[in-house]
């Protein structure tokens, strides 16, 4: 619930700006997409990306 409340209030100016540049990056917003389907590890979004960590 405390959630919802903190997203209700509006961002200022200069959030919003930043927040809708980093959205401008094609990889973050297919990261954004990957995780709206469901919760995902970061190894699983690399992967799924076609990036496979070195381990």
């Amino acid at each position: 619930m405390e959630n919802q409340l903190e997203a209700a209030k509006p961002m200022p100016p200069e959030d919003l700006i930043k927040f809708l540049r980093a959205m401008g990056d094609f990889t973050r917003l297919q990261i954004v997409k990957y995780l709206a389907e469901k919760s995902r590890s970061t190894r699983e979004l690399a992967g799924l990306r076609g990036q496979f960590p070195n381990i």
